[in-house]
């Protein structure tokens, strides 16, 4: 309920700031300060109890405080998938301060600047993109935060596929994936949107799902595998990618192809939405049935703050934007709030002061 209470708010700020015409851009600046504040409180705020996956975190949070720094740079110091630069994290604010709900407001800080950066850069309806990610990533980020924290900083890394600067993107990368492992399967994106012909970015991307489907197959069949040891649990829970998930993410993809038809593999944006969001769909197909697939599709799908802007900005009449609007967030509200995204939410509320 208060996440539900929270996307209104936010919905109702979006279309006040803009029914109000601003050509000097005040007003996505300041819905994009309070909705930043709005969404920090909130994560600052919650119920530690009352999402499941938080007591884990705060486990750990104060076994970063007890241990070291030289400690934190062993892997397995509170868990075995606990990588070390989330460790670092943990241990580097615990010199400020040993409550938990201090990180929690640090992280959900970081997280939401990643995403908000980048949504400032390219987004051609600011609230849109900001709805998208509540109705994404936003309410699950408190779940599995060291993935999600990988996700913001592949999100991040947008402005540096498009202007080209290697190290930078690598640097981040590997960020990422000291962070959570999982961040290595969007590695491959800096150089598939470098690709200048259309027919060999095609032709890359297929090849590269088919051959990354086969060795989906090996990998998982490999019990013992060194690589995905402390991600076992992983493996047991999920059963691959939902296909009511695939279809819905799908039909948003198709529709922006379709609207977009003519800016698709124009540089910068568009091209980078064109290539994150084709791979998605494709290895979400590919990927039926394949443990920890849902996860790892996470870092393509969440370009959907920036795809349902830009498909919207291509309809050309009012009354069809606001119907296709309504549609994304009905479905979206639906899997969001109800569908088997709720289950580690449902119970979320602020802490009693």
């Amino acid at each position: 309920m208060l996440l539900q209470f929270n996307f209104f708010i936010v919905l109702i700020l979006g279309i006040i700031y803009s029914s109000q015409n601003s050509k000097d851009g005040k007003n996505n600046s300041h819905f994009l300060f309070f909705s930043f504040l709005l969404l920090l409180f909130i994560h600052s705020l919650i119920d530690i109890e009352s999402v499941s996956d938080l007591e884990g975190y705060e486990y750990s949070y104060k076994a970063a405080a007890a241990a070291n720094f030289k400690d934190c740079l062993v892997r397995d110091l509170v868990y075995p998938r606990y990588e070390v630069g989330f460790m670092i994290l943990e241990k580097i604010c615990t010199y400020i301060s040993s409550n938990f709900r201090f990180f929690v407001c640090v992280y959900s800080f970081i997280l939401l600047s990643f995403y908000y950066r980048t949504i400032k850069l390219y987004s051609p309806i600011i609230w849109v993109s900001v709805i998208a990610l509540l109705l994404s990533t936003y309410n699950q980020s408190l779940y599995v935060m060291r993935e999600h924290l990988a996700i913001a900083i592949a999100i991040f890394s947008y402005s540096f596929i498009i202007k080209r600067d290697l190290l930078i993107y690598v640097l981040l990368m590997i960020i990422a994936f000291y962070i959570h492992q999982s961040a290595i399967v969007f590695f491959p994106v800096y150089f598939l949107y470098g690709m200048e012909k259309k027919w060999l970015s095609i032709t890359t991307i297929g090849l590269a799902i088919v051959l990354g489907g086969i060795f989906d197959v090996i990998y998982y069949s490999l019990g013992d595998n060194a690589l995905i040891v402390g991600y076992e649990s992983y493996l047991e829970r999920e059963e691959g990618m939902n296909l009511t998930s695939v279809l819905v993410n799908g039909i948003f993809v198709i529709v922006y192809c379709l609207l977009c038809r003519k800016n698709l593999f124009e540089p910068g944006i568009y091209k980078l939405c064109t290539v994150i969001s084709v791979i998605g769909v494709i290895a979400s197909i590919v990927g039926l049935g394949f443990p920890g697939m849902g996860r790892a599709m996470m870092y393509y799908n969440s370009v959907i703050i920036l795809v349902l802007p830009l498909t919207i900005k291509n309809i050309r009449h009012i009354p069809i934007k606001i119907i296709y609007l309504l549609f994304f967030i009905g479905i979206r509200y639906y899997i969001c709030f109800f569908g088997t995204a709720s289950e580690s939410i449902i119970n979320a509320k602020i802490v009693e002061l």
